[in-house]
């Protein structure tokens, strides 16, 4: 071969080698990923050539832990927010650090560790949910229920309001607004595109939180179960939290109580109720002692409400008459003007209130249930039962259609309703 043939020869070989360098290069930056490192193409398609993927823009975003959510019961040491996280055993927890077990029945015991457990005992809590669930106190729990839930539903329908107002809808021009017949190619394709932005704003702010309706002083769940139950039947929606200071009240009441509802062992007489301030829309107390001032700060102003159910001066005065026999508890006189200087006085103003009283017609086992679920459980001897019984036999008048006998007792009920005024 000639030493031109030469030449050229090895010319066209560096011209092949460098084509093939620039290639392999230019694949290489194509293939770069963000970090720096060069990442080899994908697989070509079948059919097709290779695609280069374009990460996704909300790949760095980060996953919300679904295992998290919020609580609505504050920390019982330094009030801050908390969350309940569900990984691994249901805790409490706050930003501090602070963090509490959650029973596998629900419960969560926020008085700390060693506090002496007070309140009923599982046999008063057992004797009254056998005897409220026999509808006995139904009337009374009705008129408390229907209170709260005509509050949250003004609360609902002024919110809503709110929002409309707040939300100004959208004025598309007058050439958006023609048929599409009438305009030309483009400006057909301008009022399609307009409508496709229109679709894709941001959606409207979220709506506010469900209002929070919290009984203080619980017991086994029945008052709150049955205004959960009214609030449900009017549409409106809403969170359930409970507290009691007794913890076999507040496992009863996780057990009783819709899902998503969070109960506590805390004493509702604290002056450190675990809530935020204005966290709660409506807060019941019934047959329970409470602390208005901790329900003023915790409801929120303007439209909270605090229902309070009390004995009025004639329940169950049949057995109050008999009371050194029997061991039930006499009604202090005039406990309904107590209560609302009581409320008064922490800066709630009176919202309403209704008498509920009628008759009681009790067979033995009902009489026993109501004398062992409330304070004269706490007095009764083996002589205190046997005059019960001896009561029944001397009194009972009545024949059910079941063919037991039957005693007159009188039920007597004060439900108050106080609002806490706009601050």
């Amino acid at each position: 071969m000639s030493s031109l043939a030469m030449c050229a020869y090895h010319a066209s070989g560096i011209v092949a080698a460098k084509r093939a360098s620039a290639g392999a290069a230019s694949s290489s930056q194509r293939w770069r990923n963000p970090g720096g490192a060069i990442a080899s193409p994908p697989p070509a398609r079948p059919g097709g050539p290779a695609r280069a993927s374009v990460p996704r823009r909300d790949a760095a975003e980060p996953t919300p832990n679904l295992d998290e959510t919020p609580s609505c019961f504050a920390c019982p040491v330094c009030s801050g927010a908390m969350i309940r996280r569900s990984s691994g055993g249901t805790t409490l927890a706050c930003g501090l650090g602070h963090s509490f077990d959650v029973a596998k029945d629900g419960h969560v015991n926020l008085m700390g560790r060693g506090t002496r457990a007070t309140g009923d005992t599982a046999e008063m809590l057992a004797a009254r949910r056998r005897f409220l669930n026999a509808g006995h106190y139904a009337d009374a729990s009705d008129v408390a229920s229907a209170f709260i839930t005509r509050a949250l539903e003004g609360a609902v329908r002024e919110a809503a309001a709110d929002a409309d107002a707040s939300s100004p809808s959208p004025s598309p021009s007058a050439a958006a607004n023609r048929p599409d017949v009438e305009l030309t190619p483009r400006r057909r394709r301008i009022a399609a595109n307009k409508r496709r932005s229109r679709a894709a704003r941001p959606a409207p702010s979220p709506a506010p939180p469900r209002p929070l309706i919290v009984d203080f002083g619980c017991g086994e769940g029945w008052w709150l179960s049955r205004v959960a139950a009214a609030a449900a039947a009017a549409a409106v929606e809403t969170r359930l939290a409970a507290t009691d200071a007794s913890p076999a009240a507040a496992r009863l009441a996780a057990r009783l109580l819709p899902d998503g509802s969070e109960v506590a062992v805390a004493d509702a007489q604290s002056d450190a109720q675990p809530f935020a301030d204005g966290s709660v829309a409506a807060a019941l107390s019934a047959f329970a002692p409470r602390n208005p001032r901790e329900m003023r700060r915790v409801l929120a102003a303007g439209g909270g409400i605090a229902v309070v159910v009390s004995p009025g001066d004639d329940h169950l005065r049949e057995l109050r008459e008999r009371k050194d026999v029997v061991g039930v508890l006499d009604v202090a006189g005039g406990k309904r003007e107590r209560v609302i200087e009581a409320f008064e006085s922490a800066g709630f103003v009176s919202d309403g209130e209704e008498a509920v009283a009628g008759e009681m017609l009790l067979d033995l086992e009902n009489l026993r249930d109501l004398v062992g679920m409330g304070p004269a459980a706490f007095h009764r001897t083996e002589e205190s039962a046997a005059a019960l019984d001896a009561f029944f036999e001397e009194d009972a008048s009545v024949v059910g259609e079941d063919g037991t006998r039957k005693v007159r007792v009188t039920r007597s009920f004060v439900v108050q309703c106080f609002r806490k005024p706009e601050e």
